[in-house]
């Protein structure tokens, strides 16, 4: 498997850690399966708030990022789903701006954040 998840279900989020090696030609299906998976995880604990951690080893293009937020509702996320995403490496902070954008674009409520503190106090305010 190219990533791991491991996650936490809280009194009123999920908090999920993930660790992604970026497979050439492997990109959006992955990202498809990683991204319905923690919705799937919310869905089964009743949580419609999630903190996910991620680091990254190698990067995907524009077009997969555009792909992976149009195909968001396939993959089980819904507008009332509050993401806050926490990318430590600035390069790769600035590398997923464009999926925020989309999302929130598209009706999705997603945020990206550098540090956890700031990304926890966006989610539950």
């Amino acid at each position: 498997m190219p990533y791991d998840l491991s996650f936490q279900v809280r009194p009123d989020y999920v908090t999920a850690e993930l660790s992604v090696k970026i497979a050439p030609g492997q990109e959006l299906k992955e990202a498809m399966e990683r991204w319905e998976a923690i919705a799937r995880i919310c869905r089964e604990n009743n949580r419609d708030k999630v903190l996910v951690v991620m680091s990254f080893n190698g990067s995907y293009g524009m077009e997969t990022k555009f792909k992976l937020a149009k195909g968001a509702s396939s993959i089980g996320w819904t507008p009332n789903l509050k993401l806050a995403v926490v990318i430590p490496d600035p390069d790769r902070f600035s590398e997923q701006l464009f999926t925020e954008t989309a999302l929130n674009n598209l009706g999705y409520e997603m945020k990206l954040f550098l540090k956890k503190r700031p990304a926890k106090k966006w989610l539950l305010g």
